[in-house]
């Protein structure tokens, strides 16, 4: 027993002596933390408009998802840095203490009155630097806290977006999975409730409703990997200082969310050109979006996604002209409407990509997990376990089958795709027979589509605007399909 008592009195002089030295481990990892963060902002402004222009059935939960990381990045980033701010002033203050003491209020010669507002407000030079202490340290948990509680929102998120995946990509429709969605949804709205209102849920003590409460809470958790935080919300809970913080959590979310949607407009009449808008639309043939020029990705910050179509340059010169089409979920679904018996090249979903040690087979290396697992079923079914190699092999063979054969259908899957869009040079269609398409891994992000080559010899040099037209598969069978249209201008140079 004392043993134990003594194990634990030296844990809690080492934490003493730890918290009394963790600013040092604080500004390093706010250092690395507000640098990460900048470069995960410049990625995420780059996501949204590609999100926007998939035209697939999960793009609202995305956007909502990616809002939820977008805040998180905000509130995060400037928590950091008021934190790394408060404890450059406390340093700077404990360097002054060590030069000059403590104030010494009678050598200030200040009116009573004064003097006595100093006395009350401020007090000794000691408390000052307490309190910049207490703040910085609050301020740094605040912080994490606030990043886990975004980080498990987003993951619920996720999870109810892989319920909706599940049900669609397996064809399961009905009641039970709309209902196993919306309960899952509900259960998740419950414990929100329950968090906004500073645990009202958990202060009913009737046992039935307690009870009941406790499996929700339990399940929900399980979702949203809380316990990572929750110890450090309880803490910030039971002290009054800290708890002001805690009650600030949602308006301070709702403040950031606000900021963020404000911006520094000096040119009424101008369009809004780095990024689409909703209203007039930064593809029109008058503005050039630099999300449309390749060579321009690369002087760009952030990681922005090629909206629809790509050319190589605004300025272009030569016989041939390049561009760009970027494949959507819309692909797929025409495909299947056109011609259903077309086999799939590889399954959509997670992919396990299985190495292999020759050369020649490299391409062949790719298998959806589920096909794995099949294989794996079926080695323990038969009882003839030979490792890893022999599961290779089975989808090594099975994986060669399909290809051959999908690659047999390859120019008709390219010429169905192919005849959902077209091409105008400014006012002109152009004749499909003299526009070349064949399948392309865009370097940018690795966006998959389609790189098209057409003449241009009778193209005048000066400015020209290329105009796309697609047809759009809707994801809700029975809905009709619809066009969607992008300009990009450019500046043609000659041969």
């Amino acid at each position: 027993m004392n043993e134990k008592k003594s194990s634990s009195n030296v844990f809690a002089e080492w934490l003493e002596k730890l918290q009394q030295e963790s600013w040092q481990l604080e500004l390093i990892i706010s250092g690395f933390a507000i640098y990460g963060l900048f470069s995960a902002n410049d990625y995420m402004n780059g996501i949204d408009d590609n999100v926007f222009y998939s035209g697939e059935w999960y793009t609202v939960l995305i956007m909502f998802a990616l809002i939820v990381i977008r805040v998180g990045i905000m509130i995060s980033t400037t928590n950091l840095l008021v934190h790394v701010f408060i404890r450059g002033l406390w340093i700077g203050a404990i360097g002054l203490r060590y030069v000059s003491g403590d104030i010494d209020y009678d050598k200030l010669n200040y009116s009573p009155r004064i003097n006595g507002f100093y006395q009350k407000k401020i007090g000794s030079f000691d408390r000052y630097i307490e309190k910049l202490e207490k703040l910085a340290s609050t301020i740094f948990s605040y912080t994490f806290l606030l990043f886990f509680i975004s980080f498990s929102c987003f993951i619920y998120l996720m999870t109810i977006f892989a319920f909706v995946y599940y049900f669609i990509t397996n064809n399961i429709n009905g009641f039970l999975p709309k209902t196993i969605t919306i309960f899952h949804s509900l259960l998740g709205l419950i414990i929100a409730f329950d968090f906004v209102t500073l645990g009202l849920l958990k202060r009913i003590k009737q046992k039935h409703f307690s009870a009941i409460f406790y499996w929700i809470y339990r399940y929900v958790g399980l979702f949203t990997f809380s316990f990572l935080w929750r110890p450090i919300a309880l803490n910030f809970l039971d002290t009054k200082f800290t708890k002001v913080f805690f009650v600030m959590i949602i308006p301070y979310f709702l403040i950031i969310l606000s900021l963020s949607e404000f911006e520094i407009n000096q040119l009424e009449f101008y369009p809004i050109i780095d990024r689409i808008d909703r209203n007039v639309s930064s593809n029109d043939k008058y503005i050039y979006n630099n999300n449309n020029y390749d060579d321009e990705f690369s002087d760009r910050k952030d990681k922005a996604w090629i909206n629809l179509i790509s050319i190589p340059s605004k300025r272009v010169s030569g016989s041939i002209f390049e561009v760009f089409v970027k494949g959507l979920g819309s692909d797929d679904r025409l495909i299947s409407q056109q011609k259903s018996n077309l086999h799939k090249i590889r399954k959509k979903g997670l992919i396990l990509e299985l190495s292999s040690s020759d050369n020649d087979e490299k391409d062949l290396r790719s298998a959806s997990w589920d096909s794995a697992v099949d294989s794996i079923g079926i080695l323990y079914k038969d009882d003839k376990i030979k490792g890893v190699n022999a599961i290779l092999k089975l989808e090594k063979d099975r994986v060669n089958k399909e290809r051959r054969i999908a690659t047999n259908e390859l120019k008709e899957i390219k010429d169905i795709i192919q005849s959902s869009f077209s091409f105008k040079l400014n006012e002109t269609s152009l004749n499909p027979s003299k526009v070349d398409c064949d399948f392309y891994l865009h370097p940018n992000n690795g966006e998959k589509g389609m790189l098209c080559f057409f003449p241009i010899d009778s193209l005048e040099v000066g400015r020209n605007y290329l105009s796309f037209e697609k047809i759009m598969v809707p994801e809700e069978e029975g809905d009709s399909n619809y066009t969607i249209n992008y300009t990009i201008p450019f500046v043609y140079e000659g041969k």
